[in-house]
């Protein structure tokens, strides 16, 4: 009986150490497996660095090309700067030496004077000009008017104008002598007898 009993508290005893081994494994297991995700994941996050830093590489000849054209553009910007720099400190210099001998260089001879006709306007040639104007105006205007005119100025426009025939026509008197001829004087007139004076 002792004998069984010693066996299954040996068999027991193994159990034990065989499920702490069992559970050892198993945790081990584990943390291999971790370990191993961790080193995958360092092995993508190196692999996207060295992609990263290829692609680099590869614009490595267009960053120097690029890097290039600025070095260029900086070299026109810095000589174009000091240029403008000495060509405003040599203004200035010119500037200040005009300055002091400014009083040497110029003297006044004599004082200026209001002149005594006006240089412009010339007065005979607007006068001519407005006389030009005025006269083609009043040219211009007669003519205008004359065309607009349709008034029967004689017999013979009568004739061409009217189909109907011409019986007589009264002419247009113009002067005092004519007139004269055609009207009787105001005593002439007065000196016919009324029928009622007669009686």
């Amino acid at each position: 009986m002792k004998r069984l009993q010693t066996e299954l508290d040996g068999m027991t005893a193994r159990r034990k150490e065989a499920e702490g081994r069992l559970w050892a494994e198993r945790a081990e297991r584990t943390r291999v497996a971790t370990l191993i995700g961790n080193i995958q994941q360092e092995i993508q996050d190196l692999q996207k660095q060295a992609e990263a830093y290829q692609g680099r590489l590869n614009n490595t000849p267009r960053w120097a090309h690029e890097l290039a054209v600025m070095n260029r553009d900086y070299e026109i910007a810095r000589t174009k700067y000091q240029s403008v720099v000495s060509r405003k400190v040599e203004a200035e210099i010119a500037q200040e030496l005009e300055a002091k001998s400014a009083k040497s260089l110029f003297n006044v001879i004599s004082p200026a004077g209001v002149p005594a006709t006006p240089a412009r306007p010339d007065r005979m040639a607007g006068m001519l000009i407005v006389f030009l104007l005025a006269l083609g105006l009043g040219v211009l205007t007669g003519a205008v008017l004359e065309m607009r005119d349709d008034s029967l100025r004689d017999g013979t426009e009568v004739r061409q104008r009217l189909t109907l025939p011409v019986l007589a026509v009264v002419p247009e008197m113009q002067g005092k002598t004519e007139r004269r001829i055609l009207m009787p004087a105001s005593g002439a007139r007065n000196s016919v007898s009324n029928p009622t004076s007669l009686n």
